[in-house]
């Protein structure tokens, strides 16, 4: 049944019912101006429980009013709005205003959660593939190190295999040298016996003693002189041989002292290289352990100081390693620059080594003789002084 009562009754009849006085005539047009503006006035359904009167029923009698949907709020003691909701009030499920705020309120809270995990996971992830890869680097980093000490220590070993062959080379010229004065102190030997062994017959001769004993006399002191120059001269040779052995050993002895000095360089740097990456295998291992274990707290709290830790820790490890490597290059330096000194060991025996002479000592014979007035020999050329005996022989006097 429509709300404003039945066709045909007058508009006081509807709003006032049967029993109430009817408006008078100025009255009733402006109840109708009235309701026939308000229901000109658009309006919209309310999602909330509303009831809906049709247009029709707003009509019925009154041709000049617009027909237009109206609703009608049954419940609720809120406002009508331009979205057709209600202002402060309840809705069908009995929440409020204020617990929509509250689920909103806790979504926000809930996505910043989100957002601050997922920044703390990326840091993490971050640091964590920065220890993958450092602990990944080790074994090519020990690598090259070994490479770089295995270099160099081969570097300065053929540097002193080279400087003593060089050595050893001038230690075999130094030996033609000896061998050659030898064999030229040997030649001046002959010659000067030979000249000596005829300018003393020649004297003799002139003196009528050309066929005498004291010619057999003179030939035998030159050649016993002789002889015994020869053994001089083979001492002398021998003795220059030997210092040339003992030399040359020491040059040797040196070199090798130089490459096993290298070697223990070698071995020890190659254990602590050893050593040194081990332990910060080992130190980057268990720091990654605790930042794997640290992220999960990190996540779990939204603790961001966390991962402070975990990159400070890797930064110190770096730091390490970093100062090790400083050291490690330093040492390369300083054993490289230890080559030239070792080079020179080696090397200064044989630079140094002086050739010595192989001599004769000037025999006693009579290259020119003159007679003295006691009857004995004198060699002007070499101031000897021989004395005739009376059997016949020579005997040498020496020096005038």
């Amino acid at each position: 049944m429509p709300i404003f009562g039945r066709p045909g009754e007058s508009l006081s009849t509807r709003l006032l019912g049967k029993d109430k006085l009817p408006f008078t005539s100025a009255e009733s047009k402006r109840v109708e101006r009235y309701v026939a503006s308000k229901m000109a006035e658009p309006t919209h359904a309310s999602t909330l429980d509303n009831t809906f009167v049709g247009a029709d029923e707003y009509s019925y009698g009154y041709p000049n009013i617009q027909k237009k949907p109206v609703y009608f709020p049954t419940s609720g003691s809120g406002n009508k709005s331009s979205s057709g909701g209600n202002s402060g009030g309840s809705f069908k499920d009995g929440s409020s205003k204020k617990d929509g705020s509250s689920k909103d309120a806790q979504a926000k809270k809930d996505a910043a959660r989100k957002k601050m995990q997922s920044s703390i996971k990326n840091s993490f992830s971050s640091t964590i593939s920065n220890y993958k890869n450092a602990i990944n680097s080790l074994p090519g980093e020990q690598e090259d190190s070994m490479a770089q000490i295995n270099i160099l220590a081969g570097t300065q070993a053929q540097s002193i295999t080279d400087a003593l062959n060089q050595a050893l080379a001038k230690f075999g010229g130094y030996r033609e040298e000896v061998t050659g004065n030898q064999k030229q102190t040997l030649q001046d030997l002959a010659d000067n016996t030979r000249n000596l062994f005829q300018a003393g017959n020649n004297y003799l001769g002139a003196r009528g003693a050309g066929n005498s004993s004291a010619t057999g006399m003179y030939s035998a002191a030159l050649t016993q002189q002789a002889n015994k120059q020869r053994g001089d001269i083979q001492n002398q040779t021998n003795d220059q041989y030997n210092d040339l052995n003992i030399a040359e050993q020491d040059t040797r002895n040196e070199a090798q002292n130089k490459i096993n000095e290298i070697n223990t360089w070698k071995a020890t740097q190659q254990a602590t290289i050893v050593s040194q990456y081990q332990d910060l295998k080992r130190q980057l291992q268990g720091a990654y352990a605790n930042a794997s274990d640290m992220r999960k707290q990190a996540i779990a709290q939204l603790d961001t100081q966390l991962y402070q830790q975990a990159a400070a820790s890797l930064s110190n490890i770096q730091n390490v390693a970093s100062q090790f490597q400083s050291q490690f290059g330093a040492g390369l330096g300083e054993q490289a620059g230890q080559t030239g000194e070792m080079v020179n060991a080696v090397s200064s025996g044989a630079n140094n080594y002086q050739v010595g002479q192989v001599v004769t000592q000037e025999l006693a014979g009579i290259s020119q003789g003159q007679t003295q007035q006691d009857g004995s020999i004198l060699d002007q050329a070499t101031g000897n002084l021989w004395k005739w005996n009376e059997d016949g022989t020579l005997t040498y006097l020496g020096k005038q």
